[in-house]
């Protein structure tokens, strides 16, 4: 009975004594941190945070395991430097007329303006107008070449009556 104990001893001693060394791991619970939300183990290493998890909260993201603050977050304008916040993010522009002379605003930032100088709208494509002084795509021109692309792709049935078939049989009339 004495053996049978100390070898059901020495086996659960060395059981224990088995855990990888820190930071080491082979599941979340060998990580100290993880009883309260803080550690993960990820291949093998714990870890802050899991990929494409959210473990670290508003306003940080996980990077290389480690919850870093996420570069011009914000949630209101007054906590940033141009006091425009849009979408959780600072930009320095929310529309054109916000950016100096020569550039535009473009996903929240002031960019060069490559558009087109003008005057008049015959100084533009048939496809633009001039708009402030650019040329600019005409309104829905974007979606109407989209549409014609898209109908270029489908079948044109047989008994269609502007498919080529009928309308060189109704142009030799």
């Amino acid at each position: 009975m004495k053996w049978l104990w100390l070898g059901a001893t020495s086996f659960a001693v060395l059981l224990i004594g088995c855990r990888p060394n820190y930071p080491n791991c082979n599941a979340d619970a060998d990580c100290p941190g993880h009883a309260r939300g803080g550690e993960f183990c990820v291949a093998n290493k714990c870890q802050q945070c899991r990929p494409d998890v959210n473990d670290c909260g508003v306003g940080r993201q996980c990077n290389a395991g480690l919850c870093v603050p996420i570069p011009g977050y914000c949630t209101q304008n007054s906590a940033c430097p141009t006091g425009l916040c849009e979408r959780n993010r600072c930009v320095s522009c929310v529309e054109d007329k916000s950016c100096p002379g020569g550039t535009r605003c473009t996903a929240g930032q002031c960019v060069a303006d490559s558009r087109k100088p003008c005057k008049t709208h015959d100084e533009c494509a048939e496809t633009e107008d001039c708009v402030q002084g650019r040329c600019n795509l005409k309104h829905g021109w974007v979606t109407m070449v989209m549409w014609e692309a898209q109908a270029a792709m489908l079948p044109v049935p047989a008994a269609a009556p502007w498919s080529p078939s009928i309308l060189a049989t109704t142009n030799s009339i």
